[in-house]
C-alpha cells in the first residue's frame, strides 16, 4: 500500500512540475512577444523621427544609431560597421565650419559624463544642425552618451529671410527706418555714455515723385537702385 502511495504520489508530483514547466514555458512566450513588440514600436519610433540619434557608451563604442543620423553625416558603412566612435568623429570634423570647437566640445562632455549641452552647429555647404547630449542612464546608472542631431537649415534661413524684410528695402537691399532707428538709439546712448559727438546726413531726392509720374514706377524703382 505503501509503495502504491508512493507511485500516486510521484504521478502528482510530476504532473505538478509538468504543468509548472508548461506554465514556466508560456509565461517565458508571453514575456518575449511582448519583449519583441515593445523593441520593434521602440525602432520603428527611433527610425521615424526627424533627428539623427547616436548613442555612444563609456568606452567609446558606438551601441546604437538610427539610419537619419548616418544619412545626416553621410557616415560610409566601414565606420558604422567598425562601431568606433573616434573613427566617426575623424570623419564628420571636415564638414564642419569649427572643427577645432567641435571637438572640444565632444572631448568636454565625455569627460563629463553626466553633463547636458545644446548648440548649433554650422556646415561648410551651408547646412545648420541642432546639436543636444544627454548622458544614457540605466536606472541610476550612467553607462554611455546619446547625441541627438536635427537639421534646422531651412528653418534658419527663413528666420534670416524675415528679418531681413524686416530690416532692408526689398528693392534697393539697403537699411531700411526701423534698422535706421535701431542704430540711431544705439548711437545716442553711446555718445550720451562717453560723452560723444554724433553726426547725421541726409540724403533727399528732390521732385522724385515727378520722375514717377512722368516714366512710370518701374523706371523711378530703376532709378533708385541706380542712385
Amino acid at each position: 500500500a505503501s509503495i502504491n502511495s508512493a507511485y500516486i504520489q510521484s504521478d502528482i508530483d510530476r504532473n505538478m512540475l509538468e504543468r509548472s514547466l508548461d506554465l514556466s514555458s508560456q509565461e517565458l512566450l508571453t514575456t518575449n512577444a511582448e519583449l519583441q513588440q515593445t523593441l520593434s514600436l521602440l525602432n520603428a519610433t527611433i527610425e521615424s523621427t526627424r533627428d539623427g540619434l547616436l548613442v555612444v557608451d563609456l568606452k567609446g563604442k558606438i551601441t546604437s544609431f538610427n539610419n537619419k543620423f548616418i544619412d545626416m553625416w553621410h557616415i560610409p558603412s566601414h565606420i558604422v560597421d567598425s562601431r568606433d566612435d573616434s573613427a566617426a568623429l575623424s570623419f564628420v570634423l571636415d564638414q564642419i565650419e569649427d572643427p577645432f570647437s567641435f571637438k572640444n566640445k565632444v572631448q568636454e562632455l565625455y569627460a563629463q559624463p553626466d553633463a547636458e549641452s545644446y548648440d548649433l552647429l554650422q556646415f561648410k555647404d551651408g547646412r545648420i544642425f541642432e546639436r543636444y547630449s544627454r548622458p544614457q542612464r540605466i536606472e541610476e546608472e550612467i553607462v554611455g552618451r546619446v547625441w541627438s542631431f536635427r537639421d534646422i537649415t531651412t528653418q534658419k534661413r527663413a528666420e534670416e529671410q524675415i528679418a531681413k524684410i524686416a530690416y532692408f528695402d526689398v528693392l534697393t537691399n539697403l537699411p531700411n527706418r526701423h534698422l535706421f532707428k535701431d542704430r540711431l538709439t544705439q548711437a545716442l546712448l553711446y555718445a550720451e555714455k562717453y560723452k560723444k559727438l554724433l553726426a547725421i546726413i541726409y540724403l533727399d531726392l528732390d521732385d522724385f515723385k515727378r520722375i514717377n509720374d512722368a516714366f512710370g514706377h518701374n523706371f523711378g524703382d530703376k532709378f533708385l537702385e541706380s542712385v
